[in-house]
């Protein structure tokens, strides 16, 4: 009965624990892989998999949904924690943005603090695409391919999903924003960071914002983000999804419905 449960829990696959450059990484595998297994990447590790890991004790629910919703072929499904909650702003803001424009600081609220300095996001990047993918690729026998590879965040972790597909487009063929946080740098962000897209015949996107809690802010940058996008040669629905969810906020418990 026990095992049958963790079988449940699990998603019939297994998670294993590594240590990167001080980053916690959780791996989730499902029960069958092959060398064209599919694999997301996704940002803020400690709140996807185990809720007595997590912030507010909601997890983004990637098992359940594995569990009950994937009927083709389930992904690897890679979880980056962060290095600290002080460096989380540095990590996952996209460095050359904030490199260029270090005035974004200026209207980051004070209880942000700690974060400000130095970016850290292109060292983040190469973290996963040069040392986390290429190890776990290696030791679950799995074929990297853009095609079959996608990053995936919500808030910042949107931001830095987008970053990483348009620094790495070689790696990531898919970026999946939830809440994108585009007023962190507001229309400097969105107007540089979708320029650095690579193009839409190549990759596909979702980004999207609700409209309550923090999220009652997003939708116009949002909808300037979305027409920029489209310029980019991103079309719906087979390279972009772009929705705004009326009546959802900033929280996992509404990230983990789109999930």
């Amino acid at each position: 009965r026990e095992r049958k449960i963790l079988e449940r829990k699990l998603a019939g696959g297994s998670m294993h624990r590594f240590e990167f450059d001080e980053h916690t990484v959780d791996v989730w595998v499902p029960s069958t892989v092959n060398p064209k297994t599919k694999v997301l990447v996704m940002h803020d590790g400690r709140n996807l998999f185990d809720p007595s890991d997590t912030f507010t004790g909601k997890t983004w629910e990637v098992l359940p949904a594995i569990r009950d919703e994937v009927r083709a072929e389930a992904p690897i499904v890679i979880g980056v924690w962060g290095l600290s909650d002080f460096t989380r702003l540095r990590e996952l803001a996209p460095q050359a943005v904030l490199d260029a424009h270090p005035e974004i600081w200026d209207v980051v609220p004070e209880e942000y603090g700690a974060d400000k300095g130095p970016g850290m996001g292109d060292a983040y990047v190469s973290l996963i695409a040069d040392a986390i993918l290429p190890f776990v690729a290696e030791k679950f026998e799995v074929e990297l391919h853009p095609e079959r590879t996608a990053v995936m965040g919500s808030s910042m972790g949107g931001l830095m999903s987008m970053y990483a597909m348009s620094k790495r487009p070689d790696v990531f063929g898919t970026a999946i924003c939830f809440s994108t946080h585009w007023p962190f740098g507001g229309e400097t962000m969105v107007n540089e960071l979708t320029a650095m897209l690579p193009a839409g015949q190549t990759h596909r996107l979702w980004t999207d914002s609700g409209t309550i809690e923090l999220d009652a802010i997003y939708p116009p940058l949002h909808n300037k983000a979305v027409e920029l996008i489209k310029q980019k040669g991103y079309s719906e629905p087979e390279g972009l999804v772009a929705s705004i969810y009326p009546n959802t906020g900033h929280h996992e418990s509404y990230w983990a419905r789109r999930v």
